[in-house]
C-alpha cells in the first residue's frame, strides 16, 4: 500500500492579515460612533448655554420694566411723572439697582420718549424706553441683554449676545 502524505501549507500570514482587517474595521466603527456622540454632546452643551443666557437676558428685561413701572406708579400724573418732558431738557434722576456698589442714576424726561440703561452687575444690562403717548397712556419697553454695561450701551456686538424684550402698556382711566 501506498501512503500519500499531503503537505499542508501554513497560512499564518494570511490569517494575520484577516485579523488586522477585522481590527481596523472594528476600530473605525467604534471611532465613528464616538465622534457622532461627541458631536451630539457639543450641540447639547451649546443649546443649554443658550437657554441659560436667554434666561439672564429675560430677567434683565424684567428688572428694567419693574424699575420703570415703579417710578411711573409712584409718579403717575403728567406734572409729577418721573418721565415727563421737561422744558430745560435736563430731565430728572431716577435710581434703580446697584452698579459697582453705587446707585445707578440717569436723567430721564428730556422728551416724550425717555431711554435709560440699567446695569445689573457684570452679567446683564437692560435698555429701557418709556414712551408717554398721552397723559393717561404710557408704554414701557425693556430690552434685556446677557452682557454687562460698557459705559455707553448694553454689551458689545458679540455673536453670543442675547436680547429679550418685554413691553408693558399702562392705561390710566
Amino acid at each position: 500500500m501506498f501512503s500519500i502524505k499531503l503537505k499542508q501549507k501554513n497560512n499564518t500570514k494570511a490569517k494575520r492579515g484577516f485579523t488586522l482587517l477585522i481590527a481596523v474595521l472594528a476600530t473605525s466603527i467604534i471611532l465613528s460612533i464616538s465622534l457622532g456622540i461627541f458631536d451630539i454632546i457639543t450641540k447639547e452643551m451649546k443649546l443649554a448655554s443658550l437657554g441659560r443666557e436667554s434666561q439672564i437676558a429675560f430677567y434683565a428685561a424684567d428688572a428694567g420694566v419693574e424699575c420703570a413701572f415703579y417710578w411711573e406708579i409712584n409718579n403717575p400724573d403728567g406734572a409729577e411723572s418721573a418721565f415727563k418732558k421737561t422744558t430745560d431738557g435736563q430731565g430728572q434722576a431716577i435710581t434703580c439697582g446697584i452698579w459697582d456698589n453705587k446707585p445707578w442714576s440717569t436723567p430721564v424726561g428730556k422728551s416724550d420718549k425717555s431711554t435709560f440703561y440699567l446695569p445689573l452687575g457684570d452679567t446683564s444690562c437692560a435698555e429701557v424706553t418709556v414712551d408717554k403717548l398721552t397723559t393717561n397712556k404710557t408704554t414701557i419697553t425693556s430690552r434685556g441683554y446677557n452682557m454687562s454695561f460698557d459705559g455707553t450701551k448694553c454689551g458689545t456686538d458679540s455673536a453670543r449676545r442675547v436680547e429679550r424684550a418685554i413691553k408693558l402698556t399702562l392705561t390710566v382711566n
